[in-house]
């Protein structure tokens, strides 16, 4: 961004968030892991901790009011103690939050392969359920592959697949519980899996889904590389915003998964429920969707019983620990209550930074796209991700700890609001035609896109509102460029070397000299201004794919 009275038009650095003061972490558990000792990356058991006594669960009313998150290394002492500690805080969350995962033995499952197609049979209380799921085999490499699961669906882009020994693999949750927000299902009680546990009735989805995922993995190590061409020591779980959650909670439930990508799993998911609470229209605890929860636990923990909880959802992410997790942010959808989420990553990594292991845990949060709609932005620390740790090759995750603020936040504060009535204005093109706002609007959508040849940002950007006039003038909407050029030749060159064929307009003064800026309110650039019909301002930011996502939605009607 360029500022009003800036002397060295540089870009400014993109500042990472940070915890915020009102959701502090605890940080009295003390841990002397051995330094010699590398944890593993992968187990071969669903939950190595399954063997200790549970824990005392108390009624809510006994609870203690924690204010902060709960520090999930409270009583840990070393690594050899996580195990206890980590099947402590999986017996909380399923307690209170999402109802019992239910242990199985593998003499109740039964296996085979159906051409590349994976059938899982699980036989409980006498009662069936038949899990199906295709592998689809990569083309290089050779067998066993390591395998990436998606949740409901294959969410990442096809393209960080390509070119990698990895096979695909659809979990079809609905075999198990076939609740969905968008298409007709059955209720509590009535769900394949109720059939298998009758007395689990009040579960919420989440953990009869992630106990599903669970007995395909069981069927894959029942028959082996052999049969299935699979490596059960490179697993990898992934989905996006319902399913994003619901990876979250299969990794975080199974130890046999190497690698977990939560793609913007919103509340419920990563987004720390103390923290959301704290902020308005977004997805916190009483907002979710109780399908995917016990019912009890918006009884119990609304408002601001909340801070009764003994966990929070930076403990669900921290039970994937010392295995990878990587979390997928969009801070364009403010219910995904991001945010609260960076609050959780940033205080769920200190257990990986205990155990020596910090570069298996990251986060990349950044906008920009649609929801579910990874950027090429993003692919990068995802790419990272899978080549180490499906397919073990050397490549840093470490440092992968981003969070991308929406930077109108910053530089639009002071741009007119929408509602505002745009000032009219009279300026010159480059070749001395004037250009009045209200007679070249007549009645349409203007975009008004200040900028400047000697700005580097409004350079970087000038292709992509080239596209948009490209793509949107047909529908109607017109665009004028204000520049804050006072080279006239500068500005012709730049004209001509970005192929802008909308009116350019200019007052030719410095950029803090102009009428047109304090008018406007635009004190950095590039900034736009989308005007309506009616001559009030119907959008302001420095952000263009905010402008293609309004004018995308305005061409539909």
């Amino acid at each position: 961004m360029t500022v009003i009275g800036s002397s060295s038009h540089q870009e400014c650095p993109v500042a990472t968030s940070v915890i915020p003061e009102s959701t502090p972490t605890r940080t009295n558990g003390k841990v002397s892991a051995s330094r010699n000792t590398i944890p593993p990356l992968v187990y071969d058991e669903e939950n190595t901790g399954a063997a200790f006594p549970k824990p005392a669960l108390p009624a809510v009313s006994s609870l203690p009011v924690i204010r902060e998150l709960p520090d999930p290394l409270l009583g840990v002492n070393s690594f050899l103690d996580w195990k206890r500690k980590r099947n402590e805080i999986a017996t909380q969350i399923q307690h209170y939050g999402i109802g019992e995962k239910p242990a199985v033995s593998k003499d109740d499952v039964q296996a085979h392969m159906e051409a590349d197609t994976l059938v899982v049979t699980v036989t409980v209380n006498g009662q069936s359920l038949t899990l199906r799921s295709t592998i689809h085999y990569p083309v290089d490499g050779q067998p066993p592959y390591a395998l990436m699961i998606g949740t409901s669906m294959l969410s990442l882009p096809r393209q960080l697949f390509e070119g990698r020994p990895i096979a695909t693999m659809n979990y079809h949750e609905s075999q198990v519980n076939d609740y969905s927000q968008w298409r007709k299902h059955h209720e509590r009680g009535e769900h394949a899996f109720d059939r298998l546990y009758p007395h689990l009735q009040k579960n919420g989805a989440y953990s009869e889904w992630a106990w599903g995922l669970s007995r395909l993995i069981d069927g894959l190590q029942l028959l082996g590389p052999q049969v299935t061409k699979i490596d059960t020591k490179r697993i990898g779980v992934t989905g996006c915003s319902y399913a994003g959650k619901m990876a979250l909670y299969c990794g975080a439930f199974d130890e046999r998964v190497a690698l977990t990508i939560a793609q913007e799993p919103g509340g419920g998911g990563a987004a720390a429920w103390r923290a959301s609470h704290q902020m308005d229209s977004v997805e916190n605890l009483e907002r979710t969707d109780y399908h995917w929860f016990l019912e009890q636990q918006r009884t119990d923990f609304s408002g601001d019983n909340v801070y009764r909880l003994p966990y929070d959802q930076h403990s669900l992410c921290a039970l994937v620990c010392p295995r990878a997790l990587l979390l997928l942010g969009n801070p364009d959808y403010k219910w995904l209550a991001d945010d609260a989420m960076l609050v959780s990553a940033q205080a769920a990594s200190k257990v990986w930074e205990r155990f020596g292991v910090a570069d298996r845990m990251g986060w990349s949060i950044m906008g920009g796209h649609g929801h579910c709609q990874l950027p090429e932005q993003q692919w990068p620390e995802v790419q990272a991700y899978i080549d180490r740790f499906l397919l073990g090759r050397d490549v840093s995750t470490a440092g992968i700890r981003i969070a991308k603020p929406d930077l109108d936040d910053k530089y639009a504060t002071e741009l007119l609001k929408p509602g505002t009535l745009a000032p009219d204005f009279k300026m010159k093109t480059p070749d001395g035609e004037t250009i009045q706002l209200s007679e070249y609007a007549k009645g349409k959508t203007v975009v008004l896109d200040f900028w400047a040849s000697w700005c580097p940002d409004c350079r970087k950007d000038a292709p992509e509102v080239v596209r948009l006039y490209e793509t949107y003038h047909p529908h109607g909407v017109e665009f004028i460029g204000i520049s804050m050029d006072t080279d006239v030749e500068a500005w012709k060159k730049a004209i001509d070397k970005y192929g802008i064929k909308y009116p350019q307009v200019s007052e030719l003064k410095k950029f803090k000299e102009t009428d047109i800026a304090k008018a406007y309110g635009v004190k950095w650039i590039p900034s736009i201004v989308v005007v309506g019909p009616d001559g009030l301002v119907k959008l302001s930011t420095v952000m263009s794919y905010k402008v293609d996502r309004y004018l995308q939605k305005l061409a539909q009607h």
